[in-house]
């Protein structure tokens, strides 16, 4: 399948703007060892002044392509807030982006059957996040001044909203990576990030940005697909209903897991006990912006699209088999099946294809 079109623009800016990084680092870099080598030809009786050491190019940023929160103009620079999140400063980190973007993004592109409403979801993602990362910098450096604030560069953020993105419309999957070899459940793969890169900024405080960016991101991908992303221009797959045929008294229960809404509810995201925290509190402030018209109630949209998914590298697999995945407003469907008139259709069309069959035997 070829890679669609706002994925390869994806792919071919991270990889530009990457390079670009590298070389206007290096060439920095270069043009400081040149300028220290070249010492005073006048003998002074003074004493010498202390040299100042060279940074390693890693120690170095580009300030047309990055930023620093509360150091950077970023609003003589404002393009920053979107090329932070396209470098990456290793090459291990290029290719990790580049087999994300590739098919995380080819996946959510293909599914989305949008390529306009794809591009809606990572614009927003990385705009409120970085924005998000700068004012929390700029507010935190009025407490706290002598902290080091590290440079704004990583494209985690948008891989997390991929991730995100993927949880909601097959949560009850694995991720089969390297031909079966590693099972990760779909709906815990951000929560394991999360913790990972906790866990390497306990050991290098370098990745603390790494941290931040995929946990605003996982924040920022979650609120705009459960509460800001209300069209459903999803490729569907006709072969699997839209929901059951359950009478609605069935349906109205307390909680039920094979709501869309409960499958991408924020707790489900953690594993237990630490889900059981979040619902609590998740539910408590989700009744509250509710009844004071802050949000709206509004049913999320999931169905099964792992067939476009699969590769060689990794690949989901279904925990539960195929089930029924609702995909419109629980009110409505009430009202669909109730009215019938869908189910008359299909019947009286089945009856015409009988009576032509039969007149064919006839002749």
């Amino acid at each position: 399948m070829a890679v669609p079109k706002v994925t390869s623009i994806l792919l071919v800016i991270l990889t530009t703007l990457t390079l670009l990084n590298f070389l206007l680092k290096y060439y920095t870099y270069f043009v400081l060892i040149v300028a220290s080598s070249k010492s005073p030809t006048t003998v002074s009786t003074e004493p010498a002044p202390e040299q100042t050491t060279i940074p390693h190019p890693h120690e170095l940023f580009v300030p047309l392509l990055t930023f620093i929160p509360s150091k950077s103009t970023v609003l003589a620079y404002p393009w920053v807030i979107l090329t932070c999140s396209f470098v990456e400063e290793t090459f291990i980190g290029l290719f990790v982006s580049i087999i994300g973007f590739f098919y995380l993004g080819k996946y959510l592109e293909n599914a989305w059957s949008s390529p306009l409403e794809f591009l809606k979801f990572v614009m927003f993602n990385i705009i409120v996040t970085n924005v998000s990362l700068y004012l929390y910098y700029t507010v935190k450096s009025w407490l706290v001044t002598s902290e080091d604030v590290p440079v704004v560069l990583s494209s985690m953020g948008i891989i997390m909203g991929f991730i995100v993105a993927i949880k909601q419309r097959i949560p009850n999957h694995f991720f089969i990576l390297f031909k079966g070899n590693l099972r990760i459940k779909v709906k815990y793969l951000p929560f394991i990030i999360i913790v990972l890169s906790l866990v390497l900024t306990m050991l290098n405080s370098e990745y603390y940005i790494t941290y931040l960016m995929s946990s605003y991101g996982f924040i920022v991908s979650w609120f705009y697909l459960r509460f800001i992303k209300t069209s459903l221009n999803e490729g569907q797959s006709y072969l699997i209903p839209f929901t059951s045929a359950v009478p609605p008294e069935k349906q109205k229960e307390d909680y039920d897991e094979s709501k869309p809404e409960t499958q991408f509810a924020l707790h489900t995201f953690f594993p237990y006990p630490l889900s059981s925290i979040v619902q609590l509190v998740s539910s408590i402030v989700y009744s509250l912006a509710v009844k004071y018209h802050i949000i709206s109630h509004h049913p999320i949209s999931s169905n099964l699209g792992e067939e476009q998914f699969n590769s060689k590298l990794f690949t989901v697999s279904s925990l539960k088999g195929v089930k029924d995945v609702g995909i419109l407003n629980i009110s409505k469907v009430f009202q669909w099946f109730n009215s019938g008139d869908n189910n008359r259709g299909i019947n009286n069309s089945m009856d015409k294809r009988r009576k032509l069959a039969l007149k064919e035997i006839d002749h």
